[in-house]
């Protein structure tokens, strides 16, 4: 499977180290589902990748594209996956997957989701600013 990862993966790497490896997985899916306007849960934020912005993550040790992904109930997720010509739908929660995949799944839904700033009228300029606002 061809790696076609929205932000080069050094730079979700040295960002990961930097700004989330102490922070818990369910913020990446909170972060998720603000980006998505559904801080409710109510399974109506949904998004799908174009193919070559897909997000790939490390589930059970395999490598998987995701082709869409969906809020399915409190903390947990709806991921369409493909490996070749694999694809299944799986429902994950915030604790049932590590926090790097989890914080893939997050860069890649803000960098194909609106996220615009109302206290300095102007949008995010990364995931990290659009956390820091939203959760301080």
């Amino acid at each position: 499977m061809k790696n076609k990862e929205i932000i080069d993966s050094n730079t979700i790497l040295e960002n990961y180290r930097l700004y989330w490896n102490n922070r818990d997985t369910s913020e990446c899916f909170l972060g998720i589902s603000i980006l998505l306007n559904d801080q409710e849960w109510t399974g109506k934020g949904e998004l799908v990748f174009e193919i070559d912005k897909a997000p790939i993550i490390i589930l059970s040790n395999e490598s998987w594209q995701v082709n869409s992904l969906k809020i399915h109930g409190s903390y947990e997720l709806e991921l369409d996956l493909s490996n070749k010509d694999i694809t299944k739908k799986v429902c994950i929660s915030d604790d049932e997957i590590e926090k790097l995949e989890a914080y893939k799944l997050l860069c890649a839904v803000f960098n194909n989701t609106e996220h615009f700033n109302v206290y300095e009228d102007k949008d995010y300029e990364d995931v990290e600013d659009f956390y820091g606002w939203e959760l301080s």
